[in-house]
């Protein structure tokens, strides 16, 4: 049998103290002998990066085709500029504005299927508890297993209410942009 090796721990438990954690409990990890595992993902959900790629690429194919062809029109070389500037900057309103307009809309959507979802825990606690301990069954959880941790997390309403959302919305509605 091998020993552990750099980012391997005998005890995984105790080695796996995450950087979000209060600095006591990091601290009683490397009392303990185990140096803290911690690792931070970049955010893949396209939050930012899709449209900022896109309205880059639409910027500059609009105004290169623009300032062709008003240079290709024969007018002089402020005019090109001017012309190009203009349409820098209505672009840019253009995606700003679109880009609100977008985020408004998803956001108001999220928010009336969570205000759906708040009213069904309130008005049908038993049946939304079967549900969420059904999408654990589904995920190979043993059914006391998902039961308990259902029962007990109902005992917070509104992390109940965040654990329906994401299981069924796919968001978490404290993180919107």
């Amino acid at each position: 049998m091998s020993s552990p090796g750099k980012y391997e721990a005998e005890e995984p438990v105790a080695a796996a103290a995450p950087a979000a954690l209060p600095e006591p409990v990091r601290s009683s990890a490397r009392k303990a002998g185990h140096e803290p595992i911690s690792h931070q993902h970049r955010d893949v959900s396209g939050g930012w990066l899709r449209p900022a790629v896109f309205g880059a690429m639409d910027g500059l194919v609009t105004n290169v085709s623009l300032i062709s062809g008003v240079g290709g029109g024969g007018l002089d070389r402020h005019t090109i500029i001017l012309t190009g500037l203009a349409g820098l900057a209505a672009g840019a309103f253009s995606m700003a504005a679109g880009e609100y307009v977008s985020v408004s809309s998803q956001n108001e959507l999220v928010a009336s299927e969570v205000d759906k979802e708040r009213t069904e825990l309130e008005h049908n606690p038993e049946a939304e508890r079967r549900e969420l301990v059904a999408m654990y069954r589904m995920r190979g959880v043993d059914a006391d297993v998902a039961d308990k941790f259902v029962r007990q997390l109902s005992r917070r309403p509104e992390e109940t209410l965040r654990v329906h959302v994401r299981e069924e919305l796919g968001v978490d509605h404290h993180d919107l942009p």
